[in-house]
C-alpha cells in the first residue's frame, strides 16, 4: 500500500486544514489524493483580492491559441493528447467503481 498525498488550500501563507474534501484516484482505482477543497467563501475572497490586486491588462489571447496547438499536437511529459484523453477517460471511471486490483 502506497501513502496517499494531502494536499491543503493555503491561507496566510500557511496550509490548512478543510472539512470540505475530495479524494483522487490513479488510473488502476487506487485513491492517490486527498485533496482538501478550499471553501467557497474562502475562494471567492482569494479572487476578489486578486482581481483588486490585478493590473487589468488581460493575457494576450495568443497565448490560449498556443496552449491548444500543444494540446493539440505536442505532448506534455511524453504524453500524446490522445493518451492524456484516454487515461483521464480511465481515471474517471474509476473514481465511479474503482476496479479489483486482482
Amino acid at each position: 500500500m502506497t501513502d496517499v498525498l494531502t494536499i491543503r488550500p493555503v491561507i496566510g501563507g500557511e496550509p490548512t486544514d478543510s472539512k470540505d474534501r475530495v479524494d483522487l484516484f490513479g488510473v488502476h482505482g487506487g485513491r492517490l489524493v486527498d485533496l482538501h477543497v478550499a471553501p467557497p467563501l474562502l475562494a471567492q475572497v482569494a479572487l476578489c483580492r486578486m482581481r483588486e490586486s490585478a493590473d487589468g491588462v488581460p493575457p494576450d489571447p495568443d497565448i490560449f491559441v498556443r496552449a491548444a496547438e500543444i494540446f493539440r499536437n505536442g505532448t506534455v511529459d511524453g504524453e500524446t493528447p490522445e493518451e492524456y484523453m484516454t487515461r483521464f477517460s480511465l481515471m474517471q471511471k474509476r473514481r465511479c467503481a474503482p476496479a479489483s486490483m486482482d
